[in-house]
């Protein structure tokens, strides 16, 4: 009985040596950007309306300046009128974001207290859809969007 047990935490630590190696091989593995599955750098065109809580206009510049796989990164630089008043804001914030299949892109945009989401068919170089926002502490904003590729 004594011979045994040597022999079990052997088997203990060549277990425990495998699983550390297992750890390590998986924490080595490259940070670097995988290649892109689509095609986004670059400066878009972004038109669009606020419907809810009050009416806007939209109109700027998306420009996506990263990307890895599906995934993507970039900044949204806008300016809001109210169709009411005229009064003007400005809004920018960080984007960030992926294509899911071929045809339909979906990301953030940090614009206010709570992300505006935008989830978005891309057909050629335009991308349209609807997008969302709601915080616990301010009404619920919705609206419409459209992007366009501009040429470089």
């Amino acid at each position: 009985m004594i011979r045994k047990q040597p022999v079990r935490v052997r088997a203990i630590l060549g277990l425990c040596a495998l699983a550390t190696t297992a750890l390590l091989a998986g924490c080595l593995k490259s940070t670097e950007p995988l290649p892109s599955s689509v095609d986004l750098d670059g400066k878009w065109t972004y038109t669009g309306t606020q419907t809810s809580p009050v009416r806007e206009t939209l109109s700027g510049t998306l420009t996506i300046s990263g990307e890895s796989g599906s995934s993507f990164v970039g900044r949204l630089d806008l300016v809001a009128v109210n169709a009411s008043n005229g009064q003007t804001r400005l809004l920018a914030g960080l984007v960030n974001g992926a294509v899911k299949g071929s045809d339909l892109i979906d990301f953030d945009a940090n614009l206010e207290a709570s992300p505006w989401r935008h989830v978005g068919q891309i057909v050629a170089d335009t991308i349209s859809g609807p997008w969302v926002s709601s915080a616990s502490d301010a009404p619920a904003s919705s609206g419409t969007f459209r992007i366009e590729r501009q040429s470089p």
